[in-house]
């Protein structure tokens, strides 16, 4: 467990880089074993003690999750920072009240780019429970990662009424943001927009 630990850290040392962390993220995986261990043989010798050092491991984490987690993920651990569960679900809520029982398309611009495997569980798990029934994706997928939505490739089948989802731009080039608006223009107008946090979602018409 030390050496999966330790052989981590080598990156920060040889690098001297603090967001060198997406080597060492298995690391982790590593400490939670170790001090699962060291808790058991302290355990085993001194019960008393082990019962004080897991107390103090509980109460840390939960404070950290008290005083950390309203905040929102750790900006410098994760691809798109702003991006919440809470902003997602509002969205959903947002795009079938605008539909209000209509058929509806759903394309998103994401981390990664042509994966919908997070929106279509969203709209699933949330959504349908919600609202009833579910939206088509009408874009592009990348091979192997289709979710569980309906995904009509043929433009000229989609609904009249569309929605974009437009994610925040850590990541995305601003080549491939033009190339999409550019590719949905083709096909559907704008009506209107509304942000959600870092999220941007527009209801679009089909041409």
């Amino acid at each position: 467990m030390l050496v999966w630990l330790l052989g981590g850290f080598l990156v920060y040392v040889l690098t001297g880089k603090s967001d060198a962390y997406y080597y060492s993220a298995g690391a982790s995986v590593s400490l939670l074993v170790l001090i699962a261990y060291l808790l058991s043989q302290v355990f085993n010798k001194l019960f008393l003690a082990g019962l004080v050092i897991l107390a103090a491991i509980i109460i840390s984490n939960f404070s950290f999750i008290y005083f950390t987690n309203s905040f929102g993920p750790n900006r410098f651990m994760v691809i798109q920072p702003g991006l919440l569960i809470t902003d997602e679900k509002r969205a959903v809520d947002y795009i079938y009240k605008e539909a209000d029982g209509q058929p509806f398309s759903i394309n998103a611009l994401g981390v990664p780019l042509y994966i919908d495997t997070t929106w279509s569980y969203l709209f699933e798990s949330y959504g349908q429970a919600k609202y009833g029934y579910l939206p088509v994706w009408g874009g592009r997928l990348a091979p192997g990662f289709a979710g569980n939505l309906k995904n009509e490739t043929s433009r000229s089948n989609l609904p009249k009424l569309q929605f974009l989802i437009l994610e925040p731009a850590e990541g995305i080039q601003p080549y491939q943001i033009k190339a999409f608006r550019t590719e949905e223009n083709y096909f559907s107008k704008p009506i209107k927009g509304k942000d959600f946090g870092e999220l941007y979602v527009e209801v679009r018409r089909k041409i």
